[in-house]
C-alpha cells in the first residue's frame, strides 16, 4: 500500500508538472500585437486571441490556434504585395581615407540611414561635409573622407546603418501543430489586405471621360465600367492559391478598392470553423472606380468543422459606373470534412458584375478534388478555368467559365460535370475543347455555348463571297451550301444588275458612235 501511494503520489506530481509545462507554453493575447515576419519568439506555442487584433505576417509554426469571440487574427497591408526586410547593421569598423575608398559590408545600404562615429562613439559625423558616399562598380556602398573632414586620415571609425534585404510576400502563412479554433464571434480576417488600387495582376484599369474603373481580377475576371474598359484578368492556382487579390480601377473621383489578403494554414489535428476566414475584396467608394478582387484562402487540415462563413468575394464597384472585383479563390484539403457552414467566392456588382472565383475541396488521400464556381444567382464577367487535374465541376448560380490553354488552343478535361440553371460554359474560342471523362448533365436552363465563336468575316474555308457589282455579301458556309450574296428571288439585286449593265451598254455605244 505504501509503494502504490507512493506511485500514485508521483503519477499525481508528473501530471501536475505535465499541466504546468503546458499552460506555460500558452500565450494569451487581450491587446493589439502585432508579430513580425522576422519574429520567432511564439513560435512553437500555443496561441489564444481574444478581444483584440493579432497582426502576424510571414511564416510562423504555433502549437495550437484559438481565435475567441471578438478576437481577429489578420496580417499586414502591403498595397505593393511585399513587406520591406529591412536590418540594422551596428558599429561596423571601417578605416576612412581621404584617397582609398571604405566600403561596406552589406550590399543594399540605405545611404540616409548611415551613421559614422569615432572608436568610442562619442563624435557623430556629417555625411557631405566629413565624408561622402557612392557606389562601387558592385554596387556597393562606398566612403571617402572630404580634404577638410573632422575624422582623421587612416583612423578607424564605426558605422552603423540599414540594410535592405529580399522583401517578404505580404499575408498571413501558419502551419498548426494540433488544432484551430475560430469560435463564433471570433475571425480570421485579411479582408482589404491584398494590392492596394490599381496594382496587381489581375489589377482593374481606367479610362474614358469622366475616367472609369474596372474590377480587379483573381479567381474570376473583373467587371467592366461604364467605359467598356479592360477588366482585371484571372490568375493564381485553383488547387494551391497563395496570391494576393488585386485592386480596382480608379474612377475619376479616387482609386478603386484594394484586393483581399491571403490566408495559407496547414494545421496538422482540427480545424473548427464556427466564426469567419474572409479575404474579401474592398468596394470601390470614390465615383466610377472598380472594386478589388478577393485575395486567396487556403486550408489544410485532418479534420475540417464548424458551422461559420468562408469567403473571398470580390468588391463592389462604385454604382452604377465602376466594374465589380472577380471573386476570389478558396481551397480546402481534408481527411474528413464535418463542415456545415458556407463558403462564398462571388464577384461584386456595379456596372457590370465580377466573375465568381472558384472553391476548390479535396480530400487528402484522392488524387482529384471539386470545382464550383457560383457567382449567388447574378451573370457577371467570365471564369477562365484551365487544370491539368480532371476535377469534378459544377458551375451554378450565373457563373459562366471559359476553357483556357496555351496559344490558341483551349482545352479543359474533366471528371464529371455539372452546369445548372442559369449558368454557362463559354466555348467562343476557335479551337475549343472540353473533356468530360465521367457524366455530365445540363440543367434546363443552363448551356454551352459557342455563338459567334468561329471565322471573322469573310475567313474561313467556306467564306461568303462579295458581289462586285451589287455590292452584298454572301452568307458562309459549312454543312449547308453557301450563295454568293444573292438570292434569286431578290428583284433589288436583279434590278441593280440589269441597270448595271444597261449602263455599261449605253457607255459602249456612245464610245462607237
Amino acid at each position: 500500500m505504501r509503494r502504490l501511494s507512493s506511485v500514485l503520489h508521483f503519477v499525481s506530481l508528473a501530471t501536475t508538472l505535465v499541466l504546468h509545462g503546458l499552460t506555460a507554453q500558452a500565450v494569451t493575447f487581450t491587446s493589439d500585437t502585432a508579430i513580425s515576419f522576422t519574429n520567432t519568439n511564439y513560435d512553437g506555442l500555443d496561441i489564444v486571441v481574444t478581444n483584440c487584433t493579432l497582426t502576424v505576417d510571414g511564416t510562423h509554426v504555433f502549437a495550437s490556434l484559438q481565435v475567441l469571440n471578438a478576437g481577429n487574427l489578420t496580417h499586414t497591408y502591403a498595397p505593393g504585395g511585399t513587406l520591406e526586410d529591412r536590418r540594422s547593421i551596428t558599429s561596423e569598423p571601417q578605416v576612412l581615407s581621404t584617397t582609398n575608398l571604405a566600403t561596406l559590408s552589406n550590399a543594399n545600404v540605405v545611404v540616409s540611414s548611415i551613421v559614422v562615429q569615432d572608436l568610442a562613439g562619442l563624435a557623430t559625423y556629417t555625411n557631405g561635409v566629413d565624408y561622402l558616399t557612392g557606389v562601387d562598380t558592385n554596387g556597393m556602398t562606398t566612403l571617402l573622407l572630404t580634404t577638410n573632414s573632422a575624422i582623421a586620415d587612416g583612423s578607424t571609425n564605426l558605422v552603423s546603418y540599414d540594410v535592405l534585404d529580399t522583401p517578404v510576400a505580404a499575408g498571413l502563412s501558419l502551419t498548426v501543430t494540433r488544432d484551430v479554433t475560430v469560435a463564433q464571434g471570433g475571425k480570421i480576417n485579411a479582408d482589404n489586405k491584398g494590392y492596394g488600387p490599381g496594382a496587381g495582376p489581375g489589377a482593374g484599369t481606367s479610362s474614358g471621360a469622366p475616367l472609369s474603373g474596372s474590377g480587379g481580377g483573381h479567381g474570376g475576371n473583373g467587371g467592366k465600367s461604364a467605359a467598356l474598359n479592360t477588366n482585371g484578368v484571372s490568375y493564381d492556382s485553383i488547387q494551391q492559391p497563395t496570391l494576393l487579390g488585386s485592386g480596382g480601377g480608379s474612377g475619376y473621383a479616387g482609386v478603386g478598392g484594394a484586393g483581399g489578403g491571403r490566408i495559407t494554414l496547414v494545421v496538422g489535428g482540427t480545424m473548427r470553423v464556427d466564426g469567419s476566414v474572409t479575404a474579401n475584396g474592398a468596394d470601390g467608394v470614390h465615383e466610377r472606380s472598380g472594386g478589388g478582387s478577393g485575395g486567396s484562402i487556403w486550408l489544410s487540415a485532418r479534420t475540417f468543422t464548424g458551422n461559420g462563413v468562408i469567403s473571398a468575394n470580390g468588391g463592389a464597384g462604385e454604382p452604377a459606373q465602376g466594374g465589380g472585383g472577380g471573386g476570389g479563390r478558396i481551397s480546402l484539403w481534408y481527411n474528413t470534412n464535418g463542415f456545415s457552414g458556407i463558403s462564398f467566392a462571388r464577384g461584386g456588382g456595379g456596372y457590370a458584375y465580377g466573375g465568381a472565383g472558384t472553391i476548390y475541396t479535396r480530400v487528402n488521400s484522392q488524387s482529384t478534388g471539386q470545382v464550383l464556381v457560383d457567382n449567388a444567382g447574378v451573370v457577371g464577367a467570365s471564369t477562365p478555368l484551365s487544370s491539368d487535374e480532371a476535377f469534378d465541376l459544377t458551375v451554378r448560380g450565373g457563373a459562366v467559365i471559359s476553357p483556357v490553354g496555351s496559344g490558341t488552343f483551349q482545352e479543359l478535361s474533366l471528371g464529371n460535370l455539372l452546369v445548372a440553371s442559369n449558368a454557362w460554359i463559354n466555348m467562343s474560342g476557335q479551337q475549343t475543347s472540353l473533356t468530360v471523362s465521367g457524366n455530365a448533365t445540363i440543367q434546363s436552363g443552363g448551356g454551352i455555348i459557342a455563338d459567334g465563336g468561329g471565322y471573322a468575316g469573310g475567313q474561313g474555308l467556306g467564306a461568303g463571297k462579295v458581289d462586285p457589282i451589287a455590292y452584298t455579301g454572301g452568307g458562309g458556309g459549312y454543312g449547308g451550301v453557301r450563295w454568293d450574296g444573292r438570292s434569286l428571288g431578290d428583284e433589288r439585286v436583279v434590278r441593280s444588275r440589269l441597270w448595271r449593265l444597261a449602263l455599261w451598254v449605253s457607255r459602249l455605244t456612245a464610245r462607237v458612235g
